[in-house]
């Protein structure tokens, strides 16, 4: 048994390690290296994590890559860069992952929650199927658009 543990272990570490290099050679930002399995969590400094994403921004720039078990986390530490995430590129970097079980339930991700649209888009449609639906049934709650 003991053998057998000795043996399985560095293979499955070799493993691991080989697929960490692979993932790396994508098009991510720069961040600092982390383990198979618990990535970045072991480097992380809870008490005080602004000092610990400033000392971060000044090793790897305005824009860095955390992996939080084996999520890969995007921090960014500018408010430029973040106005042009979040305004200019927001269709970009606001959608999910799309499983199988979301579009089963949403309508192939159709849904007013699933769907790939800004915040004030949803909220638009939202109003305008109020306005629809008070209209249909003589509601007055909503007398204009």
């Amino acid at each position: 048994m003991f053998f057998i543990f000795l043996v399985a272990f560095p293979i499955i570490l070799i493993f691991l390690l080989h697929k960490t290099k692979i993932s790396r050679n994508t098009n991510l930002p720069p961040g600092p290296l982390d383990l198979p399995i618990i990535g970045n969590l072991h480097q992380y400094d809870s008490v005080t994590p602004h000092i610990y994403f400033w000392k971060l921004s000044k090793k790897y720039g305005k824009i860095f890559l955390l992996k939080f078990g084996s999520t890969p986390v995007v921090v960014i530490f500018s408010a430029k860069l973040a106005k042009e995430v979040m305004k200019t590129q927001d269709l970009a970097f606001c959608s999910r992952p799309s499983t199988l079980c979301q579009q089963k339930l949403s309508y192939n991700s159709h849904d007013i929650v699933f769907s790939p649209m800004t915040i004030g888009e949803k909220l638009e449609n939202f109003a305008y199927f109020i306005y629809l639906v008070s209209r249909k049934y003589n509601l007055s709650c909503m007398t204009e658009y």
